[in-house]
């Protein structure tokens, strides 16, 4: 692999950033959930082959993946370079009330995945997240997003829970449902 730095990226120079998030999949996590009269649940996620391939691209409802977004006030983002050219990068920001780390955005441009950035990005992250005592890493993606889920498995993440109705009322039935993941430490 060739030889890659992180840097921290000045908010000033980055603040709304573009990241072009899409994917296409022919399997993703299906969420089934009962809840009876007593409201005891029962969830479960399984791994399922689709018959056409899910897309998804992060414009379809107006919610484009930017760096420094206001509602994370206190984000850093750090990212590779090739020349003035941002080619990967991750996001995060310390919840101080809970003592975690959250990753808010990660993205390899297309050209330059596999390639071991994502896995420089986040250990970088896991580093940063140690020095700073933070109990644990999380993070969100959803249930179509299989490229994501299977690198934050191979990182050590695991599911730490699911939020119904984040993108829309339907989200179970759109097959889109946000994930929470966690990293221990």
């Amino acid at each position: 692999m060739a030889s890659y730095e992180v840097k921290l990226l000045e908010k000033e120079k980055w603040k709304g950033t573009y990241l072009p998030i899409s994917y296409s999949v022919k399997e993703l996590y299906e969420v089934h959930y009962e809840e009876d009269t007593l409201h005891n649940v029962t969830l479960k996620l399984v791994r399922t082959a689709l018959e056409e391939p899910f897309v998804h691209t992060n414009v379809e409802d107006d919610m484009p993946d930017k760096l420094y977004q206001n509602y994370f006030p206190n984000a850093e983002a750090y990212g590779i370079l090739e020349g003035d050219t941002l080619i990967a990068v991750i996001e995060c920001y310390e919840e101080d009330w809970s003592n975690r780390m959250r990753v808010t955005e990660l993205w390899t441009e297309e050209s330059h995945r596999r390639k071991g950035l994502a896995t420089l990005l986040m250990n970088y992250v896991k580093l940063l997240a140690s020095k700073r005592k933070n109990r644990a890493i999380i993070l969100e993606t959803q249930t179509s997003n299989l490229p994501a889920l299977d690198f934050y498995f191979s990182q050590g993440f695991v599911f730490d829970g699911i939020e119904r109705t984040c993108y829309h009322n339907d989200d179970i039935k759109r097959k889109e449902v946000r994930l929470e993941l966690v990293f221990f430490f």
